[in-house]
């Protein structure tokens, strides 16, 4: 019988062969005994079964709970349709314990009318070259499985790969390669037919079988949803449906990886006593994960991953090892370059070698990540192979390398501000970024990661880094809030600064947190935090820290209704602006001064201390700062009824602000065109205004959104009354 074969036809040797009933005649003369036999106990002594009538069964028994991979199906049958005259050849990579075996056999099995010369199923024993079987044992094993006897399959590997043609020359089979390790050790176990299909499995991406016109499929890990229901076919729906957060949260711990959620099935299923919860803390546990997702050494997900670790190169181990100390989710060639000290090429080459190995994967075009399970086994390997130090001081160095990032965003943002951090320096006159919008899109994405790293700093005591990150986050904070991270930073970077006795740094950082305070309509916490600053500063003699906590606590003071003490403090801040000499501290206090004595109705003041502020931020090129100006010389004029006056105003601010990147003050425009168009008789036209600047303190997530929201409800009846517009 062929190796792990089932049989139609002739299903043992014992049987005779076809051709109607035996006969005992003899002729012929013979000298001495004569023994005449079909068969001897269980060999068969006649004529060989001729081959092609051979019909092998050897895929191994599918699994016992098979979910989903609906999409990777129709993906195979699309290719199986178009396959013309050359057979298919399907390579099927992805991360050890990704459920490869079990895809492939549940295809070529889901219908058996496809194959109907058999199917033909070898395990090549890959990872490694030294786990690998040879490819003339496994020619060996397929020949037998066709009906070749073992005394008639050649020795030599050339000869029994024509024979291996010749027999399945014609043959619709479907073959299976499981585990490969190289395009060489595949290809002489291709079959000639044209009608055949080969489904090659393997950890590595087996490029050069694009050679022999091979299509890839990349098997990824499961979605949470799939991971359930796999774990719901296991432990059936009453048990899920009793704990489905605990499942979802066994589903997120193995990380969509069918083996560890097969495994965790298997001990749950063993053990219907023991609660969902229990195995989720075990898997919380990241001492124990490992030891958890183990049957036994056979199945075990430490072991399929020390496999495809042991076969990297030195580069490319040190790489997957390192990489995952960093708490970053997605590593660029640039970040890693400078963390590890390595030259980017070397980079490069070691990243496409752990993708070709699937312990790393590609979310985006050269960004790199690791599956959860991968992560904790690369940081586990390391643990045990590299010195803390190292560790350590590439995590600093990735730190560095963020800040150096950040600071280039900061001033393609706002050029214009003074900053305190030594970083600025190098960068005043140059950054990487080619806009304001690429820079707070670059920030926006990196969020994730710059927080995680901040919490490194601080859990490292790396308070130089704190308040440094915190002033170069200003300008992303400030036109993209992120309100609870914006708090939490620079609560850190203050006491990071007064640690470090850096008391310019400390008042700055205490402004900043105040401004999102005032955002937040949090007016206490603005008059405490900044009249602190104050104190600090003036201690000092920082004029600017003066000038920029006295603009605060203004603001606050004029939000309160308390505008004779916001405009003192806007005065005091004025001339500490004078002082310094600094054209835009003295432009922006022009205008915040401007703006409160406008709520004195000292319209004629303040218009003169607006337009100076104009003039003084269209000399130093500072359109964002100048739109906000103007702004409020619009308000005064609608104010006052000169509505074409104030609108031709607005409509330059506005002009100006859509480059600004900011959509809170872009909104704050659109609002007062509304105000313009609905004192014009316009309500139509103001609904659309409103609508607009909701829909952009909604992108702020701006706390003004209420406020404009009702006045669009307020509109909109306005609007309905008013159908002769439309």
């Amino acid at each position: 019988m062929a190796e792990g074969g089932e049989f139609s036809g002739p299903r043992h040797r014992s049987d005779p062969p076809a051709g109607g009933p035996l006969s005992n005649a003899m002729s012929g003369s013979v000298d001495g005994i004569n023994l005449q036999a079909g068969s001897v106990g269980d060999v068969y002594l006649g004529t060989p079964v001729p081959p092609e009538h051979w019909v092998p069964r050897q895929l191994p028994r599918s699994s016992a709970h098979f979910v989903n991979r609906v999409t990777e199906f129709a993906v195979l049958d699309e290719w199986w349709l178009g396959r013309g005259d050359r057979g298919l050849i399907a390579a099927l990579t992805g991360a050890g314990g990704i459920g490869k075996t079990a895809f492939g056999t549940w295809w070529l099995q889901h219908d058996g009318a496809r194959f109907p010369g058999g199917h033909l199923y070898v395990d090549l024993g890959g990872p490694t070259h030294d786990t690998a079987l040879s490819t003339s044992e496994a020619l060996g094993r397929f020949l037998r499985a066709l009906g070749v006897p073992p005394d008639r399959i050649p020795v030599e590997l050339d000869e029994r790969t024509s024979l291996y043609r010749s027999i399945t020359a014609g043959r619709s089979l479907g073959v299976m390669l499981d585990n490969a390790f190289s395009a060489a050790q595949v290809r002489p176990l291709l079959p000639s037919s044209g009608s055949s299909t080969v489904l090659v499995t393997s950890r590595t991406r087996l490029t050069s079988l694009a050679l022999d016109g091979a299509h890839f499929l990349d098997l990824a890990p499961l979605r949470e949803s799939e991971s359930v229901a796999l774990l719901t076919e296991t432990l059936g729906p009453e048990r899920i449906q009793r704990e489905r957060s605990e499942a979802v949260d066994l589903a997120r711990l193995c990380s969509g990886f069918p083996l560890a959620l097969v495994v965790i099935g298997a001990r749950l299923s063993a053990r219907p006593q023991w609660p969902l919860r229990r195995v989720v803390k075990q898997l919380q546990d990241e001492a124990r994960r490992f030891t958890v997702l183990a049957l036994d050494d056979q199945i075990s997900m430490r072991t399929i991953f020390d496999d495809s670790y042991g076969d990297l190169s030195p580069t490319a181990a040190n790489l997957y090892r390192s990489g995952s100390r960093l708490p970053v989710t997605e590593l660029s060639v640039p970040l890693l370059a400078h963390s590890l000290e390595m030259a980017a090429e070397e980079i490069e080459f070691a990243l496409e070698e752990l993708a070709d190995a699937h312990l790393m994967y590609e979310p985006a075009p050269g960004r790199y990540g690791y599956h959860d399970l991968l992560r904790a086994h690369a940081q586990g390997v390391s643990e045990s192979e590299d010195d803390p130090k190292r560790s350590r001081s590439a995590l600093l160095r990735a730190t560095d390398w963020y800040l150096g990032e950040l600071i280039d965003a900061d001033l393609a943002v706002n050029p214009f501000r003074r900053r305190l951090g030594p970083g600025f320096a190098d960068r005043i006159r140059e950054t990487t970024f080619g806009s304001a919008e690429s820079a707070l899109l670059w920030c926006e994405r990196e969020r994730p990661h710059i927080m995680s790293l901040f919490a490194a700093a601080e859990h490292n005591g790396w308070d130089e880094h704190l308040w440094q990150l915190c002033e170069a986050l200003w300008n992303f904070f400030l036109y993209r809030k992120h309100y609870s991270d914006w708090i939490s930073t620079h609560r850190s970077g203050i006491a990071a600064a007064s640690r470090l006795g850096h008391p310019r740094a400390e008042t700055r950082l205490r402004c900043q947190l105040g401004f999102a305070f005032l955002d937040q309509r949090r007016f206490d916490e603005v008059t405490e935090i900044c009249s602190a600053a104050l104190a600090t500063a003036e201690a000092e003699d920082d004029a600017e820290g003066m000038a920029a906590s006295l603009e605060q606590l203004g603001k606050a003071a004029r939000e309160r209704g308390e505008v004779n003490l916001a405009v003192a403090h806007f005065r005091r801040a004025l001339a500490l602006a004078n002082r310094t000499g600094r054209v835009r501290a003295i432009a922006i206090q022009s205008r915040f001064l401007g703006g409160a004595l406008a709520d004195l109705h000292r319209y004629d003041e303040a218009v003169a201390h607006l337009e100076h502020s104009v003039a003084l931020l269209q000399e130093i090129g500072d359109g964002r700062g100048c739109a906000r100006a103007l702004t409020e010389i619009g308000r005064i004029r609608r104010t006052r009824g000169d509505l074409s006056s104030a609108e031709a105003e607005l409509q330059r601010a506005l002009s100006l602000m859509r480059d600004s990147t900011s959509p809170s003050y872009q909104a704050e425009v659109l609002v007062e065109l509304a105000e313009c168009a609905h004192q014009l008789g316009a309500p139509v036209r103001a609904l659309a205004l409103l609508q607009d600047a909701a829909s952009l303190y909604l992108a702020a997530q701006h706390p003004r959104l209420e406020e404009v929201r009702n006045r669009v409800v307020a509109m909109q009846a306005l609007a309905e009354a008013a159908p002769e517009e439309r």
